[in-house]
């Protein structure tokens, strides 16, 4: 749920959490990834903000906070200099309405000047195998660190890549506080690739309410407190159909103030694979904004023969370990989903497998799925 002022300024977007606070969580969230009026805030409260130190004298701080526009004091905090911070665990006041306090878990990290002639630097958050990493190196960028919360993909990340893997979730502070230490003043790019199953024509269809799709926040979470200048969203392409998690995106790019491009685009342009993604470009108005334009049509590749071959490639006993029960071959067969080609063929299009069917009643078994290839 998005809050307002009466100028149609964000407060606060209120995200899912838990105690600790997780991705993961199907409950109510307790406070916003972006900035928020601090004299609204309960007495006690902590809070992490974005915000330019003006001023530091005698353990006292004169800062103004970003979005919304405000001014406030921290009292009982250290000599910091003048620029930009990400405040952590900043504590509202009970006697002020427009201060707050260090405490002992209070933290404030610099943003880096920003480098008169700069380089990309490219974080991923829900990082997976790498696919953005493995597109980022055609064109020559290196991933500078990586986000993931699963083993196995991370066991990839750090044999295929080089830049640190972090290895949780998205909701813990501490990834976010590692991320901002090693930030440069170099041209900061955030990619992610949020869960695509509250979205999917076969997924539950219940948006931002599938506690799965909580991931966009936190991509967006930290894209704000890293302060970065461009940011690259993928997913399924039925996420257009969502109005809330379309608003969610816009609104977040105009009080970032970035420009926003968004496109669908499909793979079977290029390769025999039935998947269409959608991508949504954001990058600060200070840059010219580039044009995403849809990929050709290329003649080549076509059909599933001209990629690969279609004779077994297991032995027996993985065979039967892959080979999906009756339940899963009736979920995936079902009618209800629509009526085009889900069987490999070697003149066809291979159809789109959704990864986390192999979870519902057992697990793909680890000595199958090779780590250094992305399976979909």
């Amino acid at each position: 749920m998005i809050f307002y002022d009466s100028e149609f300024k964000v407060l606060a977007l209120h995200l899912p959490a838990v105690n600790p606070i997780s991705t993961n969580s199907r409950d109510t969230v307790s406070h916003t990834p972006m900035d928020l009026l601090i004299r609204d805030l309960t007495p006690g409260c902590k809070f992490k903000i974005v915000a330019i130190v003006e001023q530091s004298h005698e353990g006292s701080l004169s800062c103004v906070g970003l979005s919304p526009p405000q001014r406030f004091r921290v009292q009982n905090a250290k000599f910091l200099e003048e620029g930009k911070y990400t405040f952590f665990d900043l504590e509202k006041s009970d006697e002020d309405p427009d201060v707050c306090r260090f405490v002992s878990s209070t933290e404030a990290l610099l943003h880096p000047t920003p480098k008169k002639f700069q380089k990309n630097s490219l974080i991923d958050l829900c990082s997976g195998m790498g696919g953005f990493s493995l597109g980022s190196q055609i064109l020559g960028l290196n991933t500078e660190a990586f986000v993931e919360r699963n083993s196995l993909a991370c066991m990839a990340l750090r044999a295929n890549f080089a830049g640190p893997v972090y290895e949780g979730d998205l909701a813990d502070d501490e990834i976010l506080k590692q991320l901002l230490r090693q930030k440069t003043g170099d041209f900061l790019e955030i990619t992610g690739g949020f869960p695509c199953q509250g979205y999917s024509r076969q997924g539950d269809q219940m948006g931002l309410d599938d506690h799965r799709s909580h991931s966009l926040y936190f991509i967006l979470s930290y894209a704000w407190f890293m302060q970065a200048n461009a940011v690259v969203l993928e997913c399924v392409d039925n996420v257009t159909q969502f109005a809330q998690t379309q608003e969610c995106i816009d609104k977040f790019a105009r009080d970032a103030g970035m420009s926003c491009n968004k496109l669908v685009i499909d793979l079977q342009h290029q390769w025999p694979v039935r998947r269409k993604r959608f991508w949504c470009y954001m990058i600060d108005k200070d840059f010219t904004a580039p044009t995403i334009s849809p990929w050709p049509t290329s003649p080549d590749f076509q059909q599933l023969k001209d990629v690969m071959p279609l004779d077994a490639i297991w032995s027996p006993e993985e065979e039967q370990q892959l080979e999906w029960d009756t339940h899963e071959m009736t979920i995936y067969m079902d009618p209800a989903y629509g009526a085009d080609q889900r069987l490999l063929q070697a003149d066809g299009k291979a159809p789109t497998v959704l990864p986390p069917w192999a979870m519902w009643d057992g697990l793909v078994p680890a000595d199958v799925v090779q780590p250094s290839v992305k399976h979909d």
